[in-house]
């Protein structure tokens, strides 16, 4: 089928050649034998065999121009007509070419629904322990064949040991070291869940990124109220089911608007952001009493001891800077993205306004040691978002260098800025 359009080209080519041929060799019409005086001057008939004839002179008709030009015409004529076909020749091979793609990609839509297939019976006949499904992720082998249960009663057990740790942090006392090995051997059990699903559910950050997606949230929460015998009722459930489809499509939109020049740290901030969203929306659907059992007051919002805050992603991804004044603050602030990007001093005291307008937006309250050390999440967000702010100005108005440019695109640490009282 794929070599048909030579095949036909090429006979097709032999016989219109073969009809040139027999118009010089055969002639147009059968010859009659000679008669009398209808020999030719050489005493030969036509050279291609066709018959003279005598006009009314009696004299013989030779007219050979009239012959080359009808051979030369039907010759032109033929040419035309091979470039045609070879035109359609190249039509026909494209045209397989086009189908040959074609048929491959079904056939790999095909293995692939073959594949899909298989991976969905084997979903079906393994463990579906499931408490709250939605979007894709409920089809996911870890996520389905997780124990939420046994992860709710992880959070149970380690809610009231965090806390005692955030009252002692509070006191600005050590933390007992009995305590934090409790607290630890509960977290293992997080982590190995966390292990499955490392890359597989989408994030930004570089810790724990995956852990807060709200696939994990929910059914965590699902399964601690199930163990405190206040479970969710099921409109309950659909509720928080509606909301993760929120989530993801919130998500997408975000996804769209990104390429390869956006930077680091806005990828982080509206995650947070859109999780943090999440995370307040979720506790508007459970009972005051539901959400006592899992965030306590004591730990709520606090980075790293409240469980369901996205404040978890943050805790690696922050530093502080502290001062007893702005004016040292700002100086710390030059310092630091001065060694971070390579913007010179000298350049960034020329850019006063910019810290200027972070320093004001950042509405710094001294706060004593103790309170201090307590990181809170919203404020965290706060800060990454002044901190765009005024990265981008920097960017835009002093940097003209590509390799700053780039170092800006990839930070991803939060400066949080802390006025702390006097002693």
């Amino acid at each position: 089928m794929r070599d048909s359009g030579p095949m036909i080209a090429v006979a097709v080519i032999a016989l219109l050649v073969g009809a040139i041929g027999c118009w010089f060799v055969v002639g147009a019409t059968e010859p009659s034998p000679p008669k009398g005086n209808e020999i030719s001057a050489s005493g030969n008939a036509s050279l291609c065999g066709a018959p003279l004839t005598a006009d009314s002179g009696g004299e013989l008709n030779t007219d050979p121009g009239k012959g080359a030009a009808d051979a030369e015409r039907l010759l032109n004529e033929s040419k035309s007509r091979v470039r045609e076909l070879e035109k359609e020749n190249n039509r026909l091979q494209t045209n397989n070419a086009e189908l040959e793609t074609a048929k491959g990609e079904l056939e790999a839509d095909l293995a692939d629904r073959d594949k899909r297939i298989e991976e969905l019976k084997e979903l079906a006949a393994g463990p579906n322990r499931l408490l709250i499904g939605f979007g894709k992720w409920a089809e996911m082998k870890e996520v389905r064949e997780t124990d939420w249960n046994d992860l709710g009663d992880a959070y149970s057990k380690m809610t009231p040991l965090l806390k005692e740790y955030a009252a002692a942090v509070a006191e600005g006392k050590d933390v007992d070291p009995e305590l934090a090995q409790k607290i630890g051997q509960e977290n293992s059990r997080l982590i190995a869940y966390y292990a499955k699903v490392i890359k597989k559910l989408p994030t930004h950050s570089p810790v724990n990124g995956e852990f807060t997606h709200p696939i994990n949230m929910v059914n965590i929460l699902a399964g601690q109220l199930n163990e405190a015998k206040l479970p969710l009722s099921e409109d309950q459930k659909k509720q928080l089911a509606a909301l993760g489809d929120q989530f993801d499509r919130r998500w997408d939109d975000l996804e769209v608007g990104y390429n390869d020049k956006t930077w680091a740290l806005q990828k982080i901030y509206d995650e947070v952001e859109l999780k943090q969203w999440f995370y307040d929306e979720m506790f508007k659907v459970t009972t005051p009493e539901q959400k006592a059992i899992a965030v306590p007051p004591e730990v709520a919002g606090l980075v790293g001891l409240d469980l369901y805050s996205p404040g978890l992603m943050l805790q690696a991804s922050f530093q502080r800077i502290r001062g007893t004044d702005t004016a040292s603050i700002r100086q710390q602030l030059k310092q630091g993205i001065s060694e971070t990007v390579g913007i010179s001093l000298e350049t960034l005291e020329q850019a006063d306004f910019v810290f200027d307008d972070w320093l004001n937006g950042a509405q710094l309250q001294p706060a004593g040691t103790e309170e201090a050390n307590r990181i809170r999440t919203l404020p965290l967000i706060r800060a990454a978002q002044l901190q765009l702010a005024a990265m981008h100005a920097l960017d835009d108005g002093y940097v003209v260098d590509e390799e700053v440019h780039k170092k800006i695109r990839y930070m991803q640490r939060i400066a949080l800025l802390q006025l702390l009282k006097q002693e």
